[in-house]
C-alpha cells in the first residue's frame, strides 16, 4: 500500500497522469464454470491476459471505460492459480489472483 502511495507521489510529481486502471471482482472461481470481472480504465483500449496455473486461458481486448469479461475456466484448474492481467494504452498494469475452487 505504501508503495502505491509512493507510485502516485511520484506521478503527481511529474504532471503526469497517475494509472487509473482497476480490476472489480467478486472473487470465487469455480473449475469448468464462468468466471465475470469488470475492468475499468479512462484510458482504452485494455488488454486484458488470463491464465491459469501459469497456461494462457483467454486474451480480450476492452473498447469501453468500463467493461465486463467472462472466461471459461477449465475443468482441470481446480487448486491452480488462477492470474488476471490488465493493462491499458498508456502501459499501466494491474493483476489479480486467486485459487481456483
Amino acid at each position: 500500500m505504501v508503495r502505491l502511495a509512493i507510485i502516485a507521489i511520484f506521478w503527481a510529481a511529474l504532471g503526469s497522469t497517475p494509472c487509473d486502471i482497476a480490476i472489480e471482482s467478486p472473487g470465487g472461481s469455480k473449475a469448468g464454470g464462468s468466471f465475470s470481472f469488470t475492468v475499468s480504465s479512462t484510458a482504452v483500449p485494455v488488454t486484458v491476459k488470463v491464465s491459469v496455473g501459469g497456461e494462457s486461458v483467454e486474451t480480450k481486448t476492452t473498447a469501453e471505460k468500463q467493461e465486463t469479461v467472462t472466461v471459461t475456466i477449465p475443468e482441470t484448474a481446480r487448486g491452480k492459480t488462477l492470474e488476471i492481467v490488465a493493462e491499458n494504452k498508456d502501459g499501466c498494469l494491474v493483476s489479480w489472483t486467486e485459487t481456483v475452487q
